[in-house]
């Protein structure tokens, strides 16, 4: 688990890996401080695959796990949900 911060309005991270097609994961995020509350406030985290299908899209905290359905790299994008929230968040990644 890494712990960044989003401190700028709009600020999206995006983390990369490389996978096989049938490879599976678990990919885990938690809001730690910030964001404001309220029900539009939360980290959202989207897993795009290399051909920019969407794998996994969650907001809030929460894990999930998913086959991986390309060979290549994938994105990990993590933002504030009202993309004017900014605070903390843990975010990992497992291969299964």
């Amino acid at each position: 688990m890494y712990r960044l911060p989003i401190d700028a309005a709009g600020e999206t991270d995006l983390y990369t890996f490389s996978a096989n097609a049938g490879d599976e994961i678990l990919l885990a995020t938690a809001q730690t401080s910030g964001f404001g509350g309220g029900s539009s406030n939360f980290v959202r985290t989207v897993l795009y695959s290399p051909s920019e299908a969407v794998v996994v899209s969650r907001f809030g905290n929460g894990r999930s796990q998913a086959t991986l359905p390309e060979t290549g790299t994938y994105v990990i994008s993590v933002r504030s949900d009202s993309l004017v929230g900014i605070g903390t968040y843990d975010v990992g990644l497992e291969q299964l």
